[in-house]
């Protein structure tokens, strides 16, 4: 789990369900085309994940990939909950509750 906290951007947890969706690899561009990431944000993403053990990245005759290990699969399976469940919005922390629009359930009788 606690690789799962230096996963801190989207595209960290793109790249991670999409080599896992993918059968354990993708490339780069397929990456970018799907999700219309920068290659920035991907190398970014593939290093983060090439650190944390989860996966490596490859350079193939054509492109590069991004592959999953073998302890980033059993690391997905272990925290699906975490990694396909949407995070609570960070941007919402701390608004004032003067500003905070009520929810559908306060307005059943």
């Amino acid at each position: 789990m606690t690789a799962l906290l230096h996963l801190d951007q989207t595209e960290d947890l793109l790249v991670l369900r999409e080599i896992f969706s993918s059968g354990g690899a993708a490339s780069a561009y397929s990456l970018h085309q799907k999700y219309r990431l920068s290659p920035g944000q991907i190398f970014s993403a593939a290093n983060k994940l090439q650190a944390l053990g989860l996966a490596s990245f490859v350079e193939t005759e054509t492109d590069f990939q991004v592959r999953l290990s073998s302890t980033g699969a059993v690391f997905c399976v272990a925290n699906a909950d975490a990694i396909w469940t949407e995070r609570s919005p960070y941007w919402k922390q701390g608004v004032p509750e003067r500003f905070e629009i009520e929810t559908p359930d306060k307005w059943l009788c």
